[in-house]
């Protein structure tokens, strides 16, 4: 049995992204940026087009304790950010760690700023279509999301990493794991070496 083109650049993507984890610097989080926008968010999705023969059941476990959304949704809070993007831990109460949908996991509210709350997804776009992960371009005026993220980047930061790094970084490892079960077995029945 040989492998497909897909698979072969799915198993590539795959530990690019493992490799990029182990680092958390900016440009590596861009390069995460990329790699995500192309595995979850392309008008097919490169991890559904890889997944179609096999039918593997994609979950992408996340950490949602209910005091976070009660965070969000006060209107006293102005500004509000997840900096580890819902990755579970292994102080996360079990309780809170939940498997969900591709769609359900990009459609997470992470941030807020004033009134305006930012998915998943977005921070993912934005990454890679305004900061530079494959595109670099200054933010729309006319975008909130976009503004919002802008916002967050230049006056949200921890050790001088923009949050939404730490945030592509945690993003990064959930979908590690979630693709980890097609991985493996990818790499197991066809023995591939890189």
């Amino acid at each position: 049995m040989r492998l497909s083109q897909d698979e072969i650049l799915f198993l590539e993507k795959y530990q690019d992204l493992l490799d990029l984890t182990s680092s958390l610097t900016k440009y590596n989080c861009l390069r995460i940026s990329s790699i995500l926008r192309q595995l979850l968010l392309d008008k097919m999705p490169f991890i559904d087009r890889v997944n179609r023969k096999w039918r593997f059941k994609i979950k992408y476990k996340i950490y949602d304790p209910p005091y976070i959304h009660e965070y969000l949704e006060d209107p006293n809070i102005i500004m509000f950010s997840r900096p580890n993007g819902l990755c579970p831990d292994e102080d996360s109460d079990s309780n809170y760690i939940y498997e969900i949908s591709l769609k359900k996991f990009l459609s997470i509210k992470i941030n807020k700023l004033e009134n305006q709350f930012v998915t998943i997804k977005d921070v993912i776009k934005y990454s890679a279509n305004v900061l530079g992960g494959v595109h670099r371009r200054d933010p729309k005026l006319n975008n909130e999301d976009e503004l919002s993220l802008h916002k967050l980047e230049y006056f949200f930061n921890i050790n001088e990493i923009p949050v939404i790094m730490y945030q592509l970084h945690s993003l990064s490892k959930i979908t590690l794991d979630a693709l980890k079960p097609l991985y493996d077995h990818l790499k197991r029945i066809y023995d591939y070496k890189f």
